[in-house]
């Protein structure tokens, strides 16, 4: 039987009877409970509540673009576009930006820690963010942080590679290198340093 006949199959079935409320608008795929469609297109959800407008006030996708979303409440983009938040809260307050990656439970969980979610201008782009609340205050762009809560406070910070459990903590330089369990914790305003450990 045709693949492409057999997944038209299954996505009506799902749409029609389940519960799952599967949704194709616009280009877009939006699998889950509680999941809803927006304007934005080729984006794909799959997860609890994943861009929910109304009971828990996130706003859904309004113009976002090539977005993928895996996982409960993974991220609420309105403009943002090629970005792909996996994991429970992933991306959790993401509002703007584009070519970001968060892999994990919180990871970039607020980036707007230091503006308004409803007024921000900022737009991060090029982070990739792997690790239990790796990156949660971001607001810098192209940052690498892997490890448990590593670079979890980087408010300003960009251009920064923190490898390691709670590595660049408490950073809001840029330039920096971190590699090894907790490199650079203490670390706030210090740019351009290599720390080994």
């Amino acid at each position: 039987m045709n693949k492409l006949l057999i997944f038209w199959t299954i996505l009506f079935l799902l749409a029609t009877t389940c519960p799952l409320q599967a949704q194709v608008t616009n280009t877009n795929l939006f699998m889950g409970i509680a999941n809803q469609g927006g304007t934005g297109s080729f984006n794909t959800t799959y997860g609890f509540r994943d861009n929910i407008a109304g009971a828990t006030n996130f706003p859904a996708f309004t113009q976002g673009t090539g977005n993928t979303l895996v996982g409960a409440n993974a991220s609420n983009y309105t403009t943002g576009s090629d970005n792909t938040p996996v994991g429970f809260n992933a991306g959790a307050w993401y509002l703007r930006g584009s070519q970001n990656v968060f892999i994990g439970s919180g990871a970039s969980g607020q980036f707007y820690a230091a503006e308004s979610p409803t007024t921000s201008s900022k737009t991060m782009v090029g982070n990739s963010f792997v690790g239990y609340g790796a990156g949660y205050n971001n607001l810098g762009d192209y940052n690498v942080f892997v490890g448990h809560q590593s670079g979890y406070s980087n408010v300003t910070g960009t251009n920064n590679v923190f490898v390691g459990t709670n590595t660049g903590y408490a950073n809001t330089g840029s330039s920096n290198t971190f590699l090894g369990y907790q490199a650079g914790q203490r670390n706030t305003t210090g740019s351009n340093n290599l720390f080994l450990g």
